[in-house]
């Protein structure tokens, strides 16, 4: 279903029958939906073009290698399968022209062409090919879907050779961390936890001082309290117009946050109450770039049910 501005949204229509390929699809819904938010605006916007056609590119990989797992656990004929890896193939390449067309000359970038082209080719391939092909496969397949659940994005990232953020190491070594947050105690925390695994952080307690502060020099990362007034339009301008990636922290629980965040741009949301561990962890998947928020966040949910039933 689509709202009047082309953003598409999730139904069940577009379910392939499990739950950890159907959120593959949502995130890549996500991307294109946050392109269609930018709009007419693209060119004010490069950052964010650039930062969502590279997270479509890396997690199309990461959703193909996946996908193609569950469909030979399944037991998909081999050449259906052999077929849907071959439209894989040619997915990956014209999204590689995509980013290569990007890079050498932003503004000349097709990026009208480029979203019809990513949104035909979704909804067709999630309702065509996926459904067609193993969507009754998939159905109450508890064996493949509980393998499926088990993958970690990021050792999947890994083991395909991807590339996070340009430039920034995984660790938090010599980032420069901006922590914007109006409560006094969490404030000093994210401090005393950032600079002592290696990061140069500054710190405010309202957006209006952060703001002040960005203009002076950019972050390379910036851990924003959501609840504080001026959050949400504070975190799209740095995504939309800076390239900066942004943690959400939150006491909210993630279901209420998690598509606000996930349409200005938010990189990670760290839930309260947070431990120290929890705040580097955060902080140090973010600023290795290598998944996108809610494979992220999938993946720090499948650990907690874990531990919890070990």
């Amino acid at each position: 279903m689509n709202d009047e501005n082309g953003i598409i949204r999730w139904s069940t229509d577009l379910s392939v029958n499990s739950p950890t390929l159907d959120l593959h699809h949502q995130i890549l819904i996500g991307c294109l939906n946050r392109l269609y938010a930018i709009g007419g605006a693209w060119k004010q916007c490069l950052p964010a073009v650039r930062r969502e056609l590279w997270q479509i590119l890396g997690y199309c990989r990461i959703h193909f290698h996946v996908e193609e797992q569950a469909m030979a656990k399944a037991g998909t004929p081999a050449a259906i399968l052999e077929n849907h890896k071959k439209i894989h193939r040619n997915i990956i390449t014209k999204m590689r022209a995509s980013w290569d067309s990007f890079e050498q000359a932003p503004t000349r970038f097709p990026f009208d062409e480029t979203l019809r082209f990513l949104r035909l080719w979704l909804l067709k391939h999630v309702r065509e090919e996926d459904q067609e092909s193993y969507g009754a496969l998939m159905r109450g397949n508890r064996l493949v879907e509980d393998d499926i659940g088990r993958i970690r994005y990021a050792d999947v990232a890994k083991k395909l050779n991807m590339k996070g953020r340009q430039g920034m190491d995984a660790t938090l070594r010599g980032a420069r961390v901006l922590v914007v947050e109006e409560v006094m105690d969490l404030r000093v925390l994210f401090q005393r936890v950032l600079q002592e695994h290696g990061a140069q952080v500054s710190s405010t307690k309202s957006v209006l001082e952060a703001n002040t502060t960005i203009v002076a020099a950019l972050p390379d990362l910036v851990l924003l309290g959501w609840s504080m007034d001026g959050a949400t339009a504070f975190a799209r301008e740095l995504y939309q117009n800076h390239g900066v990636p942004v943690i959400a922290a939150t006491f909210e629980p993630l279901d209420k946050v998690v598509e606000a965040c996930d349409l200005v741009g938010i990189a990670h949301v760290l839930l309260h109450p947070a431990s120290a561990a929890d705040v580097a962890r955060v902080a140090q998947e973010t600023v290795a770039g290598l998944v996108p928020m809610r494979a992220l966040l999938a993946d720090q949910q499948d650990a907690r049910y874990r531990a919890a039933y070990a």
